[in-house]
């Protein structure tokens, strides 16, 4: 510690140099102010007054000469033992002064000791306290880099979750463009469904028609016949040759069945298969008739555009036939993936359509749920785009939370 810190030691100093000060200038000065005193001016003097005891002869003992020489000796040696007595005071006021000081630099040294005593436990506190900031920089230290490693996992998790935000914002564009497609091709699926009932009324209703034409044909066939029956009991009354050749006429009457599937184009049935004994010209007259009634009902002008309109039902018909083989595979899987004893027969159209309508629904809330903000949340926290491994983990979580009721009740 340098004197201008600590004032008290710096007085210290002063008051030595003052004591020193004493002991060296001020004794000369003392002396020469003595001296002074004792009656020689100068040095001169002062040789001259010691020059009289240089070795002379002695005068004889009891002359005057004697006793003026014993007056001359006596007298510096006199003025001698005043200078010794002053410098003697002077010194032991000079001794007394030194110990005082030496006892107070002793009590200054004891005070310095105490204070550097004091000093050295405050360094040492200060070193203590030193260390301790060193220990918490280096804990800081360490805790910074901590963080910066944190930081660093974190710009790198949030670089991953921003390609997983761009993935799942492709995912959703792909899935909605997906969605739209769906969503066109069922409308094209409802409209060709609605034109291909409207086709399949249509055929019911010309089938239909054709049904009732078929019916009152059979009828004017069977008073047909029975007029034929009537003749053949009528001609046996006639003559031989007569009956012969009435009767070569009639044999050539030969049974026709008719084949009402491939007129009417539709499935045949015991009923509608009664054998019918008609001649040529009957056939002839039938079939006619049922060109003439069929040409009505598709409203064709001439026999080209009778075989256009035909070869159009068939191909509706043959469409109906496709159409009816989708709906039935449709209604053996919508009856094969619901509950056992949700049919008890064989679903309609309006239940098919329906059933399909609510699979969609349902089908589109869970692409909505798996695409939307709900699921990229659930993915951020859960860490995954996996469903089973979020299974995984949500159970993990469960299995967590009960042992952890159990632990504590």
């Amino acid at each position: 510690m340098s004197d201008k810190e600590n004032p008290r030691l710096q007085k210290r100093l002063d008051k030595l140099k003052a004591a020193h000060g004493k002991f060296e200038s001020p004794l000369i000065e003392d002396d020469q102010s003595d001296l002074s005193k004792s009656g020689y001016a100068s040095e001169k003097s002062l040789y001259e007054a010691y020059s009289s005891y240089s070795p002379r002869s002695r005068p004889v003992y009891g002359s005057s000469e004697w006793v003026s020489y014993e007056q001359e000796s006596i007298t510096p040696v006199a003025n001698d033992l005043n200078i010794n007595q002053i410098y003697l005071s002077k010194m032991t006021q000079i001794q007394e002064s030194l110990y005082a000081e030496i006892e107070t630099l002793k009590n200054d040294k004891k005070t310095l000791s105490n204070e550097n005593i004091q000093l050295r436990a405050k360094i040492q506190d200060l070193e203590k306290q030193i260390d301790s900031q060193i220990d918490k920089l280096q804990k800081k230290d360490k805790e910074l880099n901590k963080l910066i490693f944190d930081k660093d996992l974190f710009l790198k998790a949030e670089d991953d979750l921003k390609r997983m935000a761009e993935d799942i914002r492709k995912k959703y564009e792909f899935a909605s463009k997906e969605n739209s497609e769906i969503k066109q091709a069922i409308e094209l699926l409802k409209h060709e469904k609605r034109e291909i009932l409207k086709n399949a009324r249509e055929v019911e209703n010309k089938n239909e028609s054709m049904q009732k034409t078929l019916k009152s044909k059979e009828e004017d066939i069977k008073s047909l016949q029975q007029t034929l029956n009537e003749l053949e009991s009528s001609t046996s009354k006639f003559k031989g040759t007569s009956s012969q050749k009435l009767g070569t006429k009639t044999s050539k009457l030969h049974v026709k069945k008719l084949d009402i599937p491939e007129i009417r184009g539709i499935s045949e049935s015991p009923e509608r298969k009664k054998p019918l004994q008609l001649s040529d010209r009957t056939d002839e007259i039938l079939y006619k008739n049922l060109y003439l009634e069929a040409k009505m009902l598709l409203s064709a002008e001439n026999s080209t555009d009778f075989y256009e309109k035909i070869v159009k039902v068939k191909d509706i018909y043959a469409k109906y036939n496709k159409l009816k083989k989708f709906i039935d595979k449709l209604s053996d899987m919508i009856v094969q993936c619901s509950p056992s004893g949700s049919f008890n027969r064989e679903p309609s159209t309006h239940q098919i359509w329906k059933w399909l309508t609510r699979l969609l629904e349902e089908y589109m809330k869970l692409k909505q749920s798996t695409s939307g903000e709900s699921y990229a949340k659930l993915c951020q926290i859960l860490n995954t785009e996996s469903v089973e491994e979020m299974i995984e983990k949500v159970a993990h979580l469960q299995n967590t939370r009960s042992r952890g009721a159990l632990r504590n009740p």
